[in-house]
């Protein structure tokens, strides 16, 4: 495994990626590879980094993300939207609870309005943030 977790991102807005991954540079603190799969090249920065894969897909986002799942190495998988900006030091406190429990299992994030919230969603792009439910942790997984 090289990476602690791969972050993939399926979508067309290309032009949010490079922020994405910046923003994931400042803050998780643990290796890291971005996948982005969509229709739309990314920003010329963004590919020279030896930790982004770009596959070009004309599909759906679901499918998007299905291909981007089998380039994948981290031990962990994330998917990120394209138009969501991880809330501050989110992702690697993630990574530090699913590194205490077992295999079996896992943990989704939620998707909620961030603190620039106007009602109009297409003009802000830190609209969405992205965060877990830690009631959640606290759920018995069923075998």
């Amino acid at each position: 495994m090289k990476f602690k977790v791969s972050i993939i991102v399926s979508g067309i807005r290309s032009e949010n990626w490079l922020n994405i991954y910046n923003s994931l540079v400042e803050d998780l603190g643990v290796s890291f590879q971005l996948i982005c799969c969509g229709p739309n090249f990314p920003p010329e920065k963004l590919s020279s980094a030896i930790n982004f894969i770009y596959i070009r897909d004309f599909g759906s986002p679901s499918r998007c993300f299905q291909l981007a799942s089998t380039v994948a190495s981290g031990k962990y998988i994330f998917s990120l939207s394209d138009d969501c900006l991880l809330e501050k030091g989110i992702l690697s406190e993630c990574v530090s609870i699913m590194d205490t429990k077992s295999e079996k299992d896992g943990m989704i994030m939620i998707y909620s309005k961030g603190p620039n919230f106007t009602g109009n969603q297409d003009s802000i792009p830190e609209y969405w943030t992205c965060n877990y439910h830690s009631g959640l942790l606290k759920k018995q997984v069923l075998s």
